[in-house]
């Protein structure tokens, strides 16, 4: 369970479900926030905000009396580029027709934000400057994703967010054939909810694979086959309100292709095609980037990798973040 405290927000305290914590701290500016693992520890630093006289429900307050680096990227305005000033940020867009500008909290995803921009935008007749994302082709399917991914979001905040599944699972290989290893599965509050392994039936080594997840031979001999679990898999994902995951069909494709049911229903969502939309310079195609590439750029810590859990942590921390991030287009899927 975490422990989400709320300082600086549209309300403020201790909350521990993940809706409440996006609920109160959505498109407010100057949101100051932590999640925690222990109630005392929230506790302790919601009183060190509150004798700081850091709480409140005013926007920007937080950010005004306890400043955090930030990166502002500015691709339209009196002046373009990358600058952490915020009076000099106002200065650029303020009163600009048009202006075009983002915030960020590293470097390196403001430098990747204003890229694509510069990469989209071209000059009309006069010389004004413009976005493609704003002209033809693209504007009218790109509007109409960019306004379902507003829908999408606002209806994945209003579910339970322990009925919101991340799953991932490791492989012998990628061929349709090759047998399941392991299946991890955490909750929107990321909790894990499930992380098992699996003794694969008729492949007996999977050396390739072996270098990417580092699950052995070994490490399986003695556990169970994956058909003891189709059936406690199978009630979990009935009981889903969201599957989520990183190129989350195939996975299902491949759980399905062993067993295990799934609902008929859109409640699928593949962060890597939303991720897709951040990732790639132009429009035509698209391009997936690795996980690792995504967990990057929204600041995940940990480099622990290959391990299904692992990349579940990684891809519901990912998740949370673009959840967040209007460049993430989020869609949901039928299976």
């Amino acid at each position: 369970m975490k422990f989400y405290a709320i300082s600086a927000g549209h309300k403020t305290g201790i909350f521990t479900k993940q809706q409440e914590y996006t609920q109160y701290t959505a498109h407010f500016s100057g949101v100051c926030a932590k999640a925690f693992a222990t109630k005392e520890a929230a506790a302790a630093w919601l009183d060190s905000q509150k004798q700081a006289g850091l709480v409140s429900t005013t926007p920007a307050a937080c950010s005004a009396r306890h400043p955090a680096k930030r990166y502002y990227a500015v691709s339209r305005g009196r002046k373009t580029g990358i600058i952490t000033d915020t009076a000099q940020y106002y200065s650029y867009t303020q009163g600009y027709k048009g202006a075009r500008a983002k915030s960020f909290s590293n470097y390196r995803a403001a430098k990747a934000w204003l890229q694509r921009e510069q990469i989209y935008q071209t000059h009309d007749a006069d010389g004004a400057v413009s976005s493609l994302l704003h002209t033809p082709p693209y504007s009218a399917a790109l509007q109409r994703r960019i306004q379902l991914s507003r829908e999408v979001k606002a209806y994945i905040r209003t579910l339970d967010a322990q009925r919101i599944l991340v799953v991932d699972i490791e492989l012998t290989g990628l061929l349709p054939t090759d047998e399941i290893l392991q299946v991890s599965i955490v909750n929107g509050l990321g909790q894990v909810v499930y992380n098992h392994y699996f003794c694969p039936q008729k492949i007996t080594s999977w050396d390739r694979a072996m270098e990417i997840h580092h699950i052995t031979p070994a490490m399986v001999a003695d556990k169970p086959s994956f058909q003891t679990a189709v059936p406690a898999l199978t009630q979990l994902f009935a009981n889903a309100q969201l599957i989520v995951g990183y190129s989350t069909m195939q996975d299902i494709s491949h759980l399905h292709a062993y067993g295990v049911q799934f609902p008929h229903t859109p409640i699928y969502l593949d962060i890597g095609e939303a991720y897709s939309f951040v990732h790639t310079d132009i429009l035509h195609p698209r391009t997936y980037a690795k996980l690792k590439t995504c967990a990057a750029h929204y600041g995940y810590p940990d480099a622990n990798w290959h391990n299904s859990l692992a990349d579940t942590k990684a891809t519901q921390y990912c998740f949370d973040a673009m959840l967040e991030d209007d460049d993430a287009l989020f869609r949901l899927m039928s299976f």
